[in-house]
This record gives structure tokens, C-alpha cells and sequence, in this order.
């Protein structure tokens, strides 16, 4: 068997946190069988996302009142929140962990907040971008996360203007 704690370290790196049976299995299997495993995944992923619920502030009319706009907060309150559950769920949880971790990157790369863009939808709208683009050519992923809402927003990309452009 292969020095145990290098496949340790492997999967540290690679997952959220392996148990001994995960190390003893990788192990087993060989550096590159695990490596294999880690970037080509045979198991099915099981990707369900959360329902949510439509985007509150997004039904919110311009002059709503300000108990529906209270009303509408404290709902996009609590679907970031099930949202954010569910990704650390999701990160301890899915079958290909370096998917998620990847996909933590990415999130930390672009470096938006929930708190400033204040929609659930929009943020699980970006993680799914980055989803689907975090392992192909950094131009794509980048083109792709230039027409993201939730960027555009965390970046006041909608205050551009042509005599003022951020």
C-alpha cells in the first residue's frame, strides 16, 4: 500500500475533508485510479437544486409600501439563508467533492456576497455559471461571469453609464 498520508493529503486538498475509509480506499486504489476518480467521477452527481421560491424584491413594484418592502426583505433573508444551507450541505454531502471545491473557488474568485446582491436567485443562478464553466477554458468562464446578474450587481454595473462608466 502507498504512503497513507499522501492520499491523505491528496483528498484534503481535493474534497472538504476525507474520513479514514476515504484515505484507505484512495490508497487502495492508487495514485492515479484516485486522481482519475477526483476529475472524472463515474458516479452520477444527484444534483438537486433548492426551490426557493420566486425572488421577492424582483415582484416588488416601484412604489410598494414600506411593509411589503419589509416583508420582501425578510424573505430574501430566508431563502439566501436555505440556499446557503444547502451549499454547505451540498459541499459535505455530494458524491464528486472536488466539484464543489471548485466550485468554492470560483466562488472566492469572483467575490460576490449574498449581502450586497440580496437574491437567492441570482446567487444560485452565479454558482451554477460556475458550475457549468469552472472546468473549461478560464476565457469561457470569464465571458460567462460577465453577463452574470449577480456580478453585474455586485459590481454597480447597472449605475454604467457612458458619461459615467464603472
Amino acid at each position: 500500500m502507498a504512503d497513507r498520508s499522501l492520499f491523505a493529503h491528496l483528498l484534503r486538498r481535493a474534497t472538504f475533508g476525507p474520513t479514514a475509509a476515504e484515505v484507505d480506499a484512495a490508497a487502495a486504489d492508487g495514485f492515479y485510479a484516485t486522481v482519475a476518480t477526483l476529475v472524472s467521477p463515474t458516479a452520477p452527481d444527484g444534483l438537486t437544486l433548492p426551490q426557493l421560491g420566486p425572488d421577492p424584491n424582483a415582484a416588488l413594484p416601484a412604489n410598494a409600501s414600506r411593509d411589503a418592502q419589509q416583508v420582501a426583505q425578510e424573505t430574501a433573508k430566508e431563502q439566501i439563508a436555505a440556499l446557503q444551507q444547502w451549499w454547505v450541505a451540498r459541499m459535505v454531502t455530494a458524491p464528486n467533492q472536488l466539484s464543489e471545491k471548485l466550485l468554492f473557488f470560483w466562488h472566492g474568485h469572483w467575490a460576490t456576497s449574498a449581502e450586497k446582491v440580496e437574491s437567492a436567485a441570482m446567487m444560485l443562478g452565479q454558482l451554477q455559471t460556475m458550475r457549468q464553466y469552472g472546468r473549461d477554458d478560464f476565457a469561457v468562464l470569464v465571458k460567462a461571469m460577465l453577463r452574470d446578474p449577480a456580478l453585474i450587481l455586485w459590481l454597480d454595473g447597472q449605475q454604467n453609464t457612458v458619461k459615467a462608466p464603472n
